[in-house]
């Protein structure tokens, strides 16, 4: 296969196949170099290209050097390990051996730009309209629900398996090279932000026809961004590096976003604002089904879902407006919906010991906290309703003011019994409220 969406071979038939000759005129693009020591095996099969932890102990196998603060000792020392143990290493930084000699490695001015350049040639070989989600909260939940609809029409790619959602672009690129294949035909990839540029270097990876925000909370990950507008910048950078024709789905309710200059042309979903172009009314849930209408122009559809949780409106309103968008009847989208099923620590409802359990516990934030116990508080069961909730952790002084506000919204909830904090102290005052 040498076509001219693979033009130095990656594609063997079966799989993605490099060498550190492929893998080089990729990410050097034209100023094609490599180190005098990798010559001799540089067309010889790599093992495992991968950007995070190797398994793999013997073969050529390649790394890219990706830590985001690389001034952490830490960071240092894994790469400084995967060279001793013969592992290749793509990277801007220098190591030496024990002896003070440097250490040959791939030298790129940008490891993260390279990879890059990785996952946008392996995503081009077999070009599929491909949709990305974004946002603060609901994200997996909209990419999961999206997938069982887009499944009645397509052979539906999603990074995430079993629960486990591989959502940042070191991620990213990584499934795609472990599983991407000629029988997929639509792709949705969640992409998660926890550090500046990090959606945004993403989005550049799958170069989406489209894409969706949940909403924007301007307190997730704040330390690590920095301040609110790098956040919202990175949360909305889909609009900054879109191509032609691409079109953005966005949550109506949320005043960030309402509010925001999107250049693509925009989609909007809502429950509140009845100015938007699909509206969620008359919700109802009934056990462990939501159900909804959804109400666009002059027209009506019914959806029924096997989750917990009002909120989930939100995450179905936006996957409705993007089947409609790609065409799929409404028949097509209810039997999608219907075929929903909660798996693993994800808003899982399920019944232990004559008791239910609520689970929704995976990288929360204080808003997808406050709407899982929100969920708890709505669920029409009899007997005592008991919340454990764990205490937000950030890399600032923000910690103690973040869980104190959790705290504080938490004793809101005056139909839950009893809710049990898990943390540690703040200096000398009590993680939450």
């Amino acid at each position: 296969m040498n076509t001219m969406n693979d033009p130095y071979n990656i594609w063997n038939g079966e799989k993605f196949e490099f060498t550190l000759n492929k893998i080089c005129k990729i990410i050097y693009k034209g100023t094609f170099k490599i180190p005098d020591k990798f010559k001799a095996i540089a067309d010889i099969s790599v093992k495992r290209i991968m950007a995070d932890n190797i398994s793999e102990k013997s073969g050529i196998r390649v790394v890219f050097d990706l830590s985001w603060n690389k001034e952490k000792l830490e960071s240092k020392k894994k790469i400084q390990k995967y060279l001793e143990d013969g592992i290749i290493v793509v990277t801007d930084r220098i190591y030496k051996d024990n002896y003070g000699k440097e250490i040959p490695v791939i030298k790129v001015q940008d490891p993260w730009k390279a990879w890059i350049d990785i996952g946008r040639y392996v995503k081009n070989v077999f070009p599929i309209p491909t949709i990305g989600i974004t946002g603060s909260a609901g994200k997996t939940t909209a990419t999961v629900l999206a997938q069982c609809v887009f499944n009645e029409r397509y052979n539906t790619f999603i990074s995430g398996e079993d629960g486990k959602n591989f959502n940042t672009t070191l991620q990213i690129v990584n499934q795609w090279i472990l599983r991407g294949n000629p029988e997929y035909t639509f792709h949705i990839q969640e992409c998660g932000g926890e550090t500046p540029t990090l959606i945004e270097s993403s989005a550049q990876v799958i170069n989406a026809d489209a894409f969706g925000i949940t909403n924007i909370d301007t307190s997730q990950h704040i330390a690590t961004y920095g301040s609110q507008e790098n956040l919202i910048s990175d949360k909305t950078s889909f609009d900054r590096v879109r191509k032609e024709n691409t079109f953005a789905v966005i949550n109506l309710d949320d005043n960030i976003l309402k509010n925001f200059k999107f250049k693509s042309p925009v989609v909007t979903f809502a429950i509140d604002d009845k100015t938007a172009d699909y509206v969620g009314c008359n919700i109802k849930q009934t056990g462990e089904f939501l159900e909804f209408d959804v109400l666009n122009n002059d027209r009506c559809v019914h959806i029924k879902i096997n989750i917990v949780g009002k909120h989930n409106v939100y995450n179905a309103l936006m996957v409705f407006a993007f089947a409609k968008k790609f065409n799929l009847s409404d028949e097509e989208i209810q039997r999608g919906f219907l075929k929903y099923k909660s798996i693993g620590i994800r808003q899982n409802l399920r019944k232990v010991a004559g008791r239910y359990i609520y689970m929704d516990s995976y990288n929360a934030s204080v808003e997808s906290t406050l709407l899982t116990v929100k969920t708890l508080a709505e669920l029409e069961i009899t007997g005592k309703k008991i919340a454990v909730v764990g205490e937000r952790k950030t890399a600032n002084e923000e910690t103690y003011q973040i869980n104190y506000n959790l705290g504080k919204e938490l004793c809101k909830f005056n139909t839950i019994d009893e809710i049990i904090v898990i943390g540690e102290k703040n200096s000398d005052k009590q993680a939450l409220y």
